[in-house]
């Protein structure tokens, strides 16, 4: 619209372009951690057991989450 300042005009670029590059840095960040060794031994046995117990975690979360987004949604129609 023709009465936003120009700060707002700029704020509608940035914003995106700001999203992208946090995304770009999340992935290089992501990268540099996936390269590096899991470990050997009893390290890489307990971070196998750690993974499987997180994973576990997160499949109950969604379950939970999943549930409580049919609740509310019924009760919202």
């Amino acid at each position: 619209p023709p009465h936003l300042s120009p700060f707002m005009d700029t704020l509608h670029l940035l914003v995106p372009i700001l999203g992208l590059g946090g995304l770009a840095i999340a992935f290089l960040i992501y990268r540099g951690i996936a390269a590096q060794s899991g470990g050997e031994g009893r390290v890489a046995e307990i971070a196998s057991e750690i993974q499987t117990g997180a994973m576990v975690f997160m499949k109950r979360e969604l379950t939970l989450i999943a549930a409580f987004a049919v609740v509310v949604g019924l009760l919202l129609t």
